[in-house]
């Protein structure tokens, strides 16, 4: 009786067999040295058709040596970024159907208020692309739009007449 299946017989030869192993390995050696790399951007599909360009999900997307390569200034502002782009996304479909009442939720007031000035930051025209990224200013950028939203969170806890949460921070 034979080993092999009824039916089937196995039609790769030796050599044929150890290519194909040397090609896993070589696979699984690129997803080895990826695992070591500083971490994954996620494009979307819903800010690409939106007209975000680049369309990278900065929620989503992960960076393990950030921490490492920058300044605690510009941690904090990277996480008060990302906090107020998450509250944003969750304010998101009440502010498009008109049902989110200004001043029920102070950090969806300060997200909505500071939407442009986060979106100039993160986004960037096709014709910017100069093939390399200027890290310095762009840590400038992020740190003045920390010091915009500050000032923002400031006037927005102050009461003034006539003014809910149209107040923008200008980009």
């Amino acid at each position: 009786m034979s080993n092999y299946a009824a039916g089937w017989r196995p039609t790769a030869r030796i050599e044929t067999l150890r290519r194909r192993a040397a090609a896993l390995t070589t696979v699984r050696g690129f997803f080895d040295a990826r695992g070591v790399l500083d971490g994954h951007v996620v494009l979307s599909r819903a800010l690409a058709a939106k007209g975000h360009w680049p369309a990278i999900d900065v929620l989503e997307s992960i960076s393990r040596v950030a921490d490492d390569v920058t300044t605690p200034e510009h941690q904090a502002a990277r996480r008060l970024v990302l906090r107020l782009v998450s509250s944003y996304r969750q304010v998101e479909d009440l502010l498009n159907i008109g049902a989110y009442p200004a001043g029920s939720n102070p950090e969806f007031d300060l997200a909505i208020a500071c939407k442009p000035a986060i979106d100039q930051l993160l986004q960037q025209g096709r014709n910017e692309v100069t093939g390399r990224a200027d890290f310095g200013r762009t840590s400038r950028q992020l740190l003045a739009l920390s010091q915009q939203i500050q000032a923002a969170r400031a006037q927005l806890a102050r009461p003034a007449p006539g003014r809910g949460a149209a107040m923008r921070v200008v980009p």
